[in-house]
């Protein structure tokens, strides 16, 4: 199985908000097999160090609070 998860920048750029999937896949964050880690994502969200809104019964995360977080995770 292929898994295609490094996608380019460019597929993002004009989304405002996203899945815990593309989230994952955004900050190319992967499990042991390679896949989209959302379990990451979800501890990150249940820990408050990223921001995100259930909508419809999903979490979703906006891209520019995502940015933000990965930027002073490193300061």
């Amino acid at each position: 199985m292929t898994n295609n998860i490094f996608v380019p920048e460019v597929q993002f750029k004009n989304l405002v908000w996203l899945t815990v999937r593309e989230a994952a896949i955004y900050i190319r964050r992967v499990d042991e097999d390679g896949n989209p880690s959302l379990k990451s994502i979800y501890n990150a969200i249940y820990r408050r160090k990223i921001k995100a809104k259930k909508f419809l019964g999903k979490w979703m995360i906006k891209k520019s609070d995502l940015d933000r977080s990965i930027e002073t995770s490193y300061s």
